[in-house]
């Protein structure tokens, strides 16, 4: 099967799909969350947060508003900074990415102390 897709153009094209979803999916996160850092062809984006916010206060407003993202302490070995990972490509659509950013963008502007008050 994977040679005839080679061979046949479909591989390419199949991976010419994946490179244009996850463009659009980091085009859409860099207008919403300008802050956000991510690779040019990675589905993944590392979001600092501000000062006011930390880490585990602001991963439970999430939470509660039904938005699952990695805080930074799965990924450090010493002490990990108030930043967290999103992962661009598990909204199964653009539309719920593009909602589950702008909640996020939202909670950002929020005072820390309204984290669980999310809807």
């Amino acid at each position: 099967i994977a040679t005839r897709w080679i061979q046949g153009g479909t591989a390419q094209a199949v991976l010419h799909a994946i490179r244009t979803a996850a463009a659009e999916r980091r085009r859409v996160t860099r207008n919403l969350l300008p802050q956000a850092m991510m690779d040019d062809a990675g589905f993944h984006a590392w979001l600092p947060l501000p000062g006011r916010w930390q880490r585990g206060p602001f991963v439970a407003g999430l939470r509660n508003a039904g938005i699952g993202v990695v805080p930074s302490d799965a990924f450090s070995v010493g002490e990990p900074v108030e930043a967290m990972r999103l992962g661009l490509g598990s909204a199964p659509t653009l539309s719920d990415l593009e909602q589950s950013l702008a909640i996020i963008a939202d909670l950002l502007e929020q005072p820390a102390g309204l984290a669980n008050m999310v809807i």
